[in-house]
């Protein structure tokens, strides 16, 4: 039983030994917070950080190797916050040097409930044959005084039409720990030449009143219509969201899209090629049907071939919304040939929406064909009329012989 009993106090001390051994194979001497160097004092540093939310602050950790060990590391994690960790690169200690490590640790930006508060980050050196010495760096994370933070950019449509407005809806934050006065949201699209500004006011550091006064709100939202150019090409613009006021200024980006207001209305040609003889007039008919949500005004504007006429018997045209037109072409020619001739449709300021290819056909045996046929159409029509008045006469010469024959006697 001694003997059992020597054995399990044996393998205690032993496994105590071990544990000591790995444990000490770094000591920190001392951590720089921010450039701010601070002396280790048991588990913690001597004296508390100050910094700014949402910063990357530079810790230094200096430390004695006291043992070699390999692939050792530097953990930092900040207590009570998930997600905010940095680990350092591995690397290999010898005893009796001193080492020297930089670790860029993301603090967090979120102080809704206070303009300050009190965190600590935890420095641990590791290995994978334990855990070396362990400190922790109080800090007392700070807002800055004047900041500003766009939290959304929302746009009324997916896509604005060219003529038509946009609306931006624009959230903001007041950061800072002193009250944003006077705030302006402004939406720049420089490749439009637009710049619309609006005002949105005064934003508390934090959510008062209620009960006990008018309520404030550190947040709040600000609507700017932009109207967009009649004459804008369709594509993708960047649109530039600033937030400012006297003390600070914030940037967002936001694409919109621009289609052209034609986009989905059709030019329908019944027929593209007319045959007609020389003199004659050729026409063509066009269908303009307008799929948009506006009245829409286009220019027909034709391009003759040379030797050919063009005219247009409607050449502006407004078509309603879901409503649709017919433009009349019409071509004449006094020498034989194929013409190929072309016509435009432009908007009101002059944008070609739409061009539509034809051929005139000219051909002068259509005029002899045209010639003959009228001619035999006035001999039938001449033939006709003198028959008619053959046969008229011959029924008024047998009308008047019964007259005569009805007043004869014969007593």
């Amino acid at each position: 039983m001694k003997s059992k009993m020597t054995f399990v106090v044996t393998a205690l001390f032993a496994v105590v030994f071990l544990m000591s051994t790995v444990s000490a194979f770094a000591d920190i001497q001392t951590i720089t917070v921010n450039g701010i160097e601070h002396n280790a004092v048991g588990d913690e540093i001597d004296g508390s950080a100050g910094v700014f939310a949402g910063e990357a602050i530079p810790i230094r950790v200096t430390f004695l190797g006291l043992n070699s060990t390999d692939e050792v590391r530097i953990v930092s994690r900040l207590r009570g916050e998930s997600g905010f960790s940095q680990t350092s690169e591995r690397f290999d200690v010898l005893a009796g040097q001193t080492y020297s490590r930089l670790i860029n640790f993301q603090l967090p930006y979120d102080l809704d409930d206070n303009r300050e508060e009190d965190y600590s980050i935890e420095i641990t050196i590791e290995a994978n044959g334990g855990k070396g010495d362990s400190i922790d760096i109080p800090l007392q994370i700070q807002r800055s005084s004047f900041e500003l933070q766009i939290l959304a950019v929302e746009t009324s449509n997916d896509y604005v039409t060219a003529g038509g407005s946009v609306a931006f809806d624009v959230v903001l934050k007041n950061r800072g720990r002193q009250e944003a006065r006077d705030t302006f949201v402004r939406v720049n699209i420089p490749e439009l030449g637009i710049s619309k500004l609006a005002f949105l006011g005064d934003l508390t550091p934090v959510d008062v009143g209620g009960d006990e006064g008018p309520e404030e709100f550190d947040s709040d939202v600000v609507r700017v219509f932009v109207n967009i150019p009649q004459n804008a090409a369709p594509g993708v613009y960047n649109a530039e969201v600033e937030a400012f006021n006297d003390d600070s200024l914030v940037v967002a980006n936001k694409r919109i899209v621009v289609r052209s207001p034609f986009e989905g209305s059709q030019f329908l040609s019944s027929t593209n090629t007319k045959t007609f003889g020389v003199g004659e007039e050729g026409r063509y008919l066009i269908t303009v049907a307008n799929s948009g949500n506006s009245l829409q005004i286009f220019r027909v504007v034709p391009e003759g071939a040379q030797g050919l006429s063009v005219m247009i018997d409607n050449p502006v045209v407004a078509v309603p919304a879901g409503s649709s037109a017919v433009v009349e072409v019409i071509a004449t020619s006094d020498r034989e040939g194929r013409y190929p001739f072309s016509v435009r449709v432009e908007s009101n300021n002059g944008q070609v929406v739409a061009t539509e290819n034809f051929v005139a056909d000219v051909n002068s045996d259509r005029t002899g064909t045209s010639a003959n046929l009228a001619v035999v159409l006035t001999i039938i029509l001449a033939v006709v009329f003198v028959v008619l008045l053959v046969v008229l006469v011959i029924l008024l010469t047998k009308g008047t012989g019964k007259s005569e024959d009805l007043g004869e006697s014969y007593y």
